[in-house]
């Protein structure tokens, strides 16, 4: 996966070659292209050759024992294949046809089984094929793409415990959800996005200023992102921080232009500080309908702070990758007559390639997918 912004320029995918970004708009989601010449895009349609086992059960395989993993079965010799290349990237030659002409000259290939044919045309099209899917950035597909290239920018997230946490906060339409989102926004965005943008999400972290930068790679609506989110920083949490504008100007000898750009400069402060009181007064009103602690900080302190300004019978979820980072808040949570129904419980997946005759376990897969912690939060009338 590449994350690409649509733009009027020219979009280099490396090796698979660089189109015109304009040439996407428009075109729905979900769709192959194939590139031409490093200028025209061709939908890309599976042909019949991807599909060589239908006839599984019914086929008498030629065992692979007698096949040696060399060159000497490729009647093509190295320059005959670079100059295939060439004229793929001259666009004289579809991808498909590079990849039939390999198949068809090597002499093994009629000798290997059905998997292992399976497999070759695959190894083939990937080193050949010059094709992208275009996807939507939603949060199944950013949460998969951040997890595989860089998983400590969004805390080691996982796509099933993002669900997960989604689940046990009964997020839906029409929420005012409270969040401490440390990780650049991915989980306040997947929160909008399950809301369809009809609700509020109110986000608390360290810095003085919003740090939600994955936020406008949802592609949410502007009048969405100004009027569901609101955000406050620790400092502002239990009272509101000295803001004092330190910049002075001399009126008797500034210029025109230098008294615009002071009087630029406290209009902006004036809001920025106006901004801020409002946040604080809209997160002590309370009445948020869940919790949710994806914090690099200890959760139990934040659960201290954050929780009384969350009504009664509504969720409270926090995760981690570190089970002793929760275990505390755990045992915290179950001794308090505020909270029912605590669990503290690990995510974990399993991806299988689904094949006919070939369903199996993948190769590769990650340890665990974290830690959820989650409670109600009842009314202690004592």
């Amino acid at each position: 996966m590449k994350l690409v912004q649509i733009t009027s320029k020219n979009i280099s995918l490396g090796k698979y070659g660089s189109f015109n970004g304009s040439k996407l708009v428009g075109k729905p989601y979900g769709t192959s292209f194939e590139i031409i010449n490093n200028e025209n895009l061709v939908p890309f349609v599976k042909e019949k050759f991807e599909d060589l086992s239908e006839d599984i059960k019914t086929t008498k395989e030629a065992p692979n024992s007698e096949l040696n993993d060399d060159n000497t079965a490729q009647n093509l010799s190295y320059d005959d294949i670079l100059e295939l290349k060439k004229e793929g990237l001259k666009g004289n030659k579809r991808g498909r046809d590079i990849v039939n002409e390999i198949t068809e000259s090597s002499d093994s290939f009629s000798k290997r089984t059905t998997f292992a044919k399976a497999k070759y045309i695959e190894k083939k099209k990937r080193k050949f094929m010059r094709v992208f899917t275009v996807l939507q950035t939603t949060a199944k597909n950013l949460c998969e793409f951040y997890f595989s290239s860089s998983s400590y920018k969004i805390g080691d997230l996982r796509i099933d415990s993002l669900s997960q946490i989604l689940n046990f906060a009964n997020i839906h339409a029409g929420l005012r959800v409270l969040i401490v989102d440390d990780f650049h926004g991915l989980l306040a965005g997947a929160v909008l996005e399950r809301m369809n943008g009809q609700g509020s999400i109110f986000v608390v972290g360290d810095h003085p200023s919003s740090t939600l930068d994955k936020l406008p790679q949802f592609n949410f609506d502007k009048d969405c992102m100004n009027n569901s989110i609101s955000y406050l920083s620790w400092n502002n949490v239990d009272s509101l921080e000295d803001r004092v504008f330190s910049r002075s100007i001399d009126l008797t000898s500034a210029t025109e232009e230098q008294v615009q750009k002071f009087e630029m400069s406290k209009a902006k402060f004036d809001a920025t500080t106006q901004k801020v009181k409002n946040n604080r007064e809209n997160l002590m009103k309370g009445d948020f309908d869940a919790l949710i602690v994806f914090s690099k900080h200890e959760p139990q302190s934040i659960i201290n702070r954050l929780s009384k300004y969350i009504y009664p019978s509504r969720p409270l979820v926090a995760f981690s990758t570190c089970r002793e980072v929760l275990s505390s808040s755990y045992v915290s949570l179950r001794q308090s007559k505020q909270f029912v129904n605590v669990q503290l419980t690990e995510s974990w997946i399993r991806n299988y390639q689904v094949l006919p005759g070939r369903m199996h376990p993948t190769m590769t897969t990650s340890a665990s997918g974290g830690f959820i912690l989650s409670a109600i939060k009842v009314l202690d009338i004592q």
